[in-house]
């Protein structure tokens, strides 16, 4: 039997040709933020299941943006309009929508616009509340306000938050974001960089679509309430095996900041574990969970903040395509016809003929003669998680 996220993937694949993986994503996203307060898990502070999700792939015709938008048409249809947050409010007005809030929806068209509006003096405020919004149970909320005495609420808003960004853009603009203290590492970043078909023809889209896949949503999670526990020693073992491991790795990135870059990883973890159980209509978080949510999240996130953080920290245009190069072999299977691999890098045959050679003698790249033509291959590496 299936669950709804992959009947939601399913159904949106039929109308729009997005990358499943985007889409899959999605799902997750959209149960995390339509389950909001109904299930957590203790800890330090209580961990609930919401997502701060960025969608990413290369410029083009990927539609990113309307796949985000029918799944927040699908939350929205749950959570009701007033659980929508405005996404170009003031400081002040965006305090008022969430005085009365226990969960909310903040969904921006593209990064760049929630950076653009952070960057407004106006609405400044917001990106630090947000923060605390992530993870809350509960807050006061204070607004300075020039020449009037500050304005303060108390509200337990746990926020769920959307958005979407081209590769290039964020790899260009990683400094910018690194800068809003400790916000990139509340971001669950999921990349594409390829599409598995073209939908030249896009059948029509009604919204009873959406109007059932909500319904069944609400179905599946609405017996859901209370606390969720690891339900065996080796579930709890797997996490734990899966936390160090994420540690391990982001000891081996080259940068001294990305360790803290995936310091939520994981949380993130666990949160899309109890996405995973809940979907199947449990409260326990099994060994099966913790993989799923390793496999399908954490690990295509973190190793795509990897290769985006590397990409933006050197400035060596040919170190930048043999990123680029390992970007491709990765969404074509990790090995391919060369000519297939030419045709996704779009640059000049002697170019490629460089990076390759270049690549075969540091041991990250093979090449192997079959029949008329030549496979590449990546060098096996260690990823988190794996199914072994």
């Amino acid at each position: 039997m299936s669950t709804w996220i992959e009947h939601f993937t399913d159904t949106i694949s039929q109308y729009f040709d997005t990358p499943r993986v985007l889409i899959e994503a999605l799902g997750y996203w959209a149960v995390g933020a339509a389950l909001g307060r109904r299930v957590y898990m203790e800890g330090g502070v209580p961990m609930f299941p919401n997502m701060f999700l960025i969608i990413v792939s290369p410029p083009g015709w990927f539609r990113k943006s309307t796949a985000s938008k029918k799944a927040l048409s699908i939350v929205r249809r749950i959570v009701g309009d007033q659980g929508i947050l405005p996404n170009q409010a003031s400081s002040e007005a965006f305090l008022e929508s969430i005085e009365n809030q226990d969960t909310g929806v903040l969904h921006f068209d593209e990064f760049r616009g929630y950076m653009q509006h952070m960057s407004k003096e106006y609405a400044s405020q917001i990106h630090t509340w947000l923060m605390e919004m992530f993870e809350t149970s509960g807050n006061h909320y204070k607004l300075k306000r020039a020449g009037k005495e500050a304005k303060s609420i108390y509200s337990n808003c746990l926020v769920s938050f959307l958005s979407t960004s081209t590769t290039a853009w964020l790899t260009s603009s990683m400094g910018k974001i690194e800068a809003l203290s400790g916000f990139l590492s509340r971001l669950i970043i999921i990349e594409a960089h390829s599409k598995e078909k073209e939908l030249i023809h896009q059948p029509p889209f009604d919204s009873s679509i959406l109007d059932d896949l909500a319904e069944d949503l609400f179905n599946a999670i609405d017996g859901l309430s209370g606390a969720m526990a690891f339900d065996s020693k080796s579930s709890m073992d797997l996490y734990s095996d899966c936390y160090r491991e994420i540690l391990t790795y982001g000891a081996k990135v080259d940068n001294p900041d990305f360790p803290s870059m995936i310091a939520r990883a994981p949380d993130y973890l666990k949160k899309v574990a109890m996405i995973q159980a809940a979907i199947n209509g449990r409260m326990g978080v099994s060994e099966d969970d913790v993989l799923v949510a390793a496999r399908k999240i954490i690990r295509p996130s973190i190793t795509s903040l990897a290769e985006i953080v590397e990409e933006g920290a050197f400035a060596n245009p040919f170190h930048k395509e043999e990123i680029r190069l390992r970007k491709v072999m990765k969404s074509l299977g990790g090995s391919a016809p060369r000519r297939d691999v030419l045709r996704a890098m779009h640059i000049r045959v002697r170019e490629f003929d460089d990076i390759v050679e270049t690549m075969k003698q540091q041991g990250s790249i093979s090449e192997e003669k079959r029949g008329r033509g030549v496979i590449l291959s990546l060098s096996e590496d260690t990823s988190i998680a794996q199914d072994s």
